[in-house]
């Protein structure tokens, strides 16, 4: 294998960072999710338990905000910025407590 084969051509590996994105973006879906099933009374799907009236949106909307900008402050102090927090929490892919699986 050359050395360009080698360079482009390797398995990827997570960095320290990615994994921190990443513990960061399910925080914030485990946590928004976790005050949601209290307050929600809609059906489970497969994104988790949905708000059944306006009033359980704007009081999830108001959580989910509150919890965003507590994780932007923590992720800043480790030198990661808003909008890199906000493309990991997008592409999360994993799963929240008690979602319905299909």
């Amino acid at each position: 294998m050359n050395e360009w084969q080698q360079e482009w051509q390797q398995e990827w590996q997570p960095t320290e960072r990615d994994n921190r994105l990443h513990e960061l973006a399910t925080r914030y879906h485990t946590e928004c999710e976790a005050y949601d099933m209290t307050v929600c009374t809609g059906p489970v799907l497969e994104d988790g338990i949905m708000p059944a009236t306006p009033h359980e949106r704007a009081l999830i909307n108001r959580n989910a905000y509150a919890v965003r900008k507590m994780l932007e402050e923590e992720a800043q102090r480790e030198g990661i910025g808003r909008e890199e927090l906000a493309r990991a929490i997008g592409k999360w892919h994993g799963s929240v407590p008690n979602a319905k699986v299909s």
